[in-house]
């Protein structure tokens, strides 16, 4: 068991000499973060090492500890290369989900566009004009209404009859 003076020790030692660490890990080409993480895990690890054994150079071991844990870094990050980008940015370069979509919503997406196409062909050409230009073009109904001249009234009851019967032909088997 370490003496408190022996941690006391190391903590001083430590906060003397905290920019020379930095300069011994960051000769490895590394980011401050990195740096400052290393650095605590080695305090971490050597005031856990104080306190279950005698210490007599926790200076040194503090030294030997920080530096193998920076070659194991380097190692890891040589075997295991990863950008250090955060998941934003590197969506703009290369999406990580592709954006195609499956071949059951395409299959899906057919369908759909045969079932409106079957309800809509009976129907007189204002009809399928007004819920094209809505639900398609997502349209405004007074803007629609301008554009066809007809009231804002009948727009929305063509747009009501046009949902009824594709709700009803969907549910249809």
């Amino acid at each position: 068991m370490a003496s408190r003076s022996t941690l006391e020790n190391l903590a001083a030692w430590s906060a003397r000499n905290l920019s020379w660490l930095r300069r011994q890990v960051t000769r490895r080409d590394r980011s401050a973060q990195d740096v400052e993480d290393l650095i605590q895990e080695a305090i971490l690890r050597v005031t856990e090492s104080c306190e279950r054994h005698e210490i007599r150079d926790a200076a040194g071991v503090m030294v030997r500890t920080l530096t193998r844990l920076s070659i194991n870094d380097c190692r890891d990050r040589a075997r295991h290369p990863y950008v250090s980008e955060d998941i934003e940015t590197l969506e703009g370069f290369a999406p990580l989900v592709d954006p195609t979509p499956l071949p059951e919503e395409l299959l899906q997406t057919e369908q759909n566009w045969a079932l409106i196409a079957r309800v809509m062909e009976p129907l007189d050409p204002r009809t399928r004009t007004v819920f094209m230009l809505n639900r398609i073009h997502g349209m405004k109904y007074r803007d629609i209404a301008g554009q066809l001249k007809v009231s804002v009234s009948t727009v929305e009851k063509d747009v009501a009859l046009v949902m009824a019967l594709l709700i009803e032909a969907a549910q249809r088997p």
